[in-house]
């Protein structure tokens, strides 16, 4: 059965009168994705004493949980095309990507409320307006510019490198135009390769001010030059 089900009223009845006398009924569709309103059109046949459903696709999407769906009804046949096809290795989001998931989270937050319990936050003491520290630094995620800060000139630093970072990565997509049908990193080495190169050189300058940086910024070993860590969140 496909929409509409008749053309006419004559049609509808002939199609009611031999799904009464065969108890046979094929149901249609051009795409079948989450197969809810086939599920719950196969319960209602079975109530009205069909005994006998197939159910025919020539586009079968199968989205969410369409196999599982499709699994559990109690029906004859179920025919699909090959449009578009399936891989082998499909799994379903649920429960196999979920459950992973929520395992994971539910692990995070068991470590976060541990290391809270147990861990004390790095605070200081009330800030004095008289005394200033012996080493000031921006908060992490702005380290690697003020690091640059000691290589370059504040407009390089602080204006051309952000807006460099910030349109290269709009830019990259465009950059690598081959196998643009690709979502696989493998097959997009162009782009990965230019990506893993920004993030390096971001990551980079951003260790060097946090562990290398102590009094008056200045460039020390970690344990040699100074007593410990220059590091503040």
């Amino acid at each position: 059965v496909e929409k509409p089900i008749s053309h006419n009223i004559r049609e509808g009845r002939l199609l009611v009168e031999t799904a009464e006398r065969t108890k046979r009924l094929v149901q249609h569709g051009t795409q079948v994705r989450s197969t809810a309103m086939i599920s719950e059109a196969v319960k209602l046949l079975r109530r009205r004493g069909v005994t006998g459903v197939t159910i025919a696709t020539e586009h079968g999407i199968f989205s969410g949980p369409a196999i599982e769906r499709l699994h559990a009804l109690d029906v004859t046949e179920i025919i699909t095309t090959n449009t578009l096809p399936i891989p082998d290795d499909t799994v379903m989001t649920w429960p196999h990507l979920l459950s992973i998931e929520f395992l994971a989270a539910g692990m995070m937050s068991i470590f976060v409320l541990l290391l809270g319990l147990f861990v004390n936050a790095p605070l200081e003491a009330l800030a004095n307006g008289n005394l200033t520290p012996a080493v000031a630094k921006a908060p992490w995620y702005f380290l690697g510019l003020q690091e640059l800060l000691a290589y370059v000139h504040p407009t390089v630093a602080g204006v051309l490198t952000p807006t460099f970072v910030f349109v290269g990565g709009i830019l990259l997509p465009y950059v690598d135009r081959e196998n643009i049908d690709e979502h696989r990193p493998s097959n997009r080495k162009t782009a990965v390769m230019l990506f893993t190169l920004l993030l390096g050189m971001g990551l980079v300058v951003t260790f060097v001010g946090i562990f290398f940086r102590g009094a008056g910024y200045t460039f020390v070993l970690p344990y040699i030059d100074s007593p410990g860590l220059h590091f503040n969140l």
